[in-house]
């Protein structure tokens, strides 16, 4: 009699341990090797062994959710079923799985994938991130202008644009009164 209950169809040998059938493992066959090998065991996910197919898959906690590519997502039946800048897209295997839009990623489709590497270089200028067409490049904001001595956006009249009279900001462009 084995001092532990062997799972996962295993069985007690004479000597007193488990006998695991194949793909599972340990001393009680807790593990499922198939499991171990799909790597889904995290807070949204876990692994279910279906004995009768005998085939390991990753399930998520939340019902609602599909496992694929490697996570959980939000299925869907249109668009408005899913997170702000997700768009509903009909999968390979016909289920439907909200998306981010091409060149965007992150929870609510938030970070531009091509922004992403000039990230750092606009926050550090001041300046954001704009995408047209296929090209990302930093912009300073409304107001500001760019300062090719510091390489800073600043207010659009600390440039001195005006040398006669008092600069200011009217519609994001500057004006000399």
């Amino acid at each position: 009699i084995c001092d532990k209950e062997c799972l996962n169809g295993g069985s007690c040998d004479e000597n007193g341990l488990c006998k695991c059938k194949p793909r599972t493992s340990g001393d009680d066959c807790s593990i499922i090797d198939d499991c171990y090998k799909l790597g889904c065991e995290f807070a949204d996910a876990r692994c279910v062994y279906d004995k009768g197919n005998e085939v390991a898959m990753c399930q998520c906690n939340n019902k609602t959710y599909l496992y694929a590519d490697g996570k959980c997502r939000a299925t869907c039946y249109e668009d408005k079923d899913c997170n702000k800048g997700r768009v509903c897209t009909r999968t390979e295997k016909g289920k439907y799985l909200c998306e981010c839009p091409p060149n965007f990623k992150g929870a609510m489709c938030e970070i531009n994938e091509m922004c992403e590497v000039l990230e750092n270089t606009c926050r550090t200028m001041n300046a954001q991130c704009v995408v047209k067409g296929s090209k990302a490049f930093c912009m300073c904001p409304p107001g500001k202008s760019l300062d090719m001595k510091s390489g800073l956006c600043v207010d659009i009249c600390n440039l001195e644009h005006c040398v006669y009279g008092r600069c200011e900001v009217v519609d994001s462009h500057f004006k000399c009164r």
